[in-house]
């Protein structure tokens, strides 16, 4: 008869509990094996570790972790073991693996030793709260692993107010004031000022983002006008040439009344200034007399020879010079005082394409 082996009977029974076929004889041998564990002072080990299990057998008096090392299985520093008997032979055995990781934030590096869980319950243990924009190195749901570090980023918003210039552009603009070929600056330009609102992210002394919110227009920029001379390029912004069309003489083609060898000067004023009839001053209105001409009447204002165009003109304003001693009929508008030099004293033919009541209609 072969030596009973009591090692090797209990590897084979062991696996017999584990399987996934449990009969009758395996319930017999069951019994069996308690009976013989109770005779024998051993003790039947169910190990539980993470994912794993496994059964093992034990002297009654050795200590838990003597019988997990016989078995194999290696505890760290941090690791815990719960042991739970279930009967006189039986002991359940529950391994939790601890978990070191390191936290850093507000200054402190805090070592901290858990069991699992995830980074916000890390930091929620350790009073730790984050603000708006605060940064955490790792994302608050993905779950501890052993030797993270954790780092806390405070972050602040600013709100940053910067004025800057905005530069001024040159408009070039063709005018019959000057002879073709030639060009003068009639006005300088100066750079206009807006306000930029920026949002700053700040992390210490350090500038971790610069967000654009708006910006504030505060003083507008001017334009350097430079006009160059072109033969026949009418001054005025008004057009009407839809309602009022020229022929190919630069003429228009319906007119009520025109007035030959007229006596035209030029004048300015100051940007947004106000003419007698209450109308804004551009390029395109004129100072007449209105009993000449009533406010609101439409013109055509040109040199008999073409090369001097006005354009189209509105009676809008006057002045007391206007049919006096002077002999002047009409006062040409101008933006910029150098324009109203050029033009000087020039002699025109006055179309009048449409007569006004007294009153200015835009």
């Amino acid at each position: 008869m072969s030596k009973f082996r009591p090692g090797a009977w209990f590897h084979r029974v062991g696996k017999l509990l584990r399987g996934r076929t449990f009969t009758a004889a395996g319930l017999a041998v069951a019994v069996g094996l308690s009976l013989w564990a109770v005779a024998e002072n051993v003790k039947i080990l169910y190990i539980a570790d993470g994912a794993e299990t496994g059964v093992t057998l034990a002297l009654r008096s050795d200590p838990t972790e003597q019988a997990l090392s016989r078995a194999g299985i290696t505890l760290k520093e941090n690791d815990t073991i719960t042991t739970r008997e279930t009967s006189l032979v039986y002991s359940r055995v529950s391994i939790t693996r601890g978990l070191s990781v390191t936290l850093v934030a507000d200054g402190r590096t805090i070592p901290c030793t858990v069991t699992g869980g995830t980074v916000a319950e890390l930091l929620a243990q350790n009073h730790i709260t984050l603000g708006e924009n605060d940064h955490c190195s790792k994302e608050l749901s993905a779950l501890l692993e052993d030797g993270d570090v954790i780092t806390i980023q405070r972050v602040e918003k600013k709100v940053v107010k910067e004025q800057v210039s905005i530069p001024c552009d040159t408009v070039y603009k063709s005018s019959s004031l000057l002879r073709s070929g030639r060009s003068m600056q009639v006005s300088s330009g100066s750079n206009g000022l807006a306000e930029n609102t920026y949002e700053e992210l700040w992390s210490g002394d350090t500038l971790i983002a610069r967000t654009l919110v708006s910006t504030k227009e505060i003083t507008s920029p001017r334009s350097t006008l430079v006009i160059q001379g072109q033969r026949g390029a009418a001054i005025s912004r008004l057009d009407w040439s839809e309602q009022y069309p020229l022929d190919e003489n630069g003429i228009p083609v319906d007119y009520q009344k025109v007035k030959t060898g007229q006596k035209a000067t030029g004048y300015s004023a100051k940007e947004n200034s106000y003419g007698s009839s209450g109308g804004y001053c551009y390029y395109g209105t004129i100072a007449v007399n209105p009993n000449e001409y009533p406010y609101g009447t439409k013109l055509y204002i040109r040199s008999t020879d073409g090369s001097f165009v006005y354009g189209y003109a509105l009676a809008s304003d006057t002045g007391g010079f206007i049919s006096g001693e002077a002999g002047v009929n009409i006062d040409l508008f101008y933006e910029t005082y150098l324009e109203s030099a050029l033009n000087s004293l020039r002699t025109v033919d006055i179309y009048v394409l449409e007569w006004g009541n007294g009153t200015l209609y835009y």
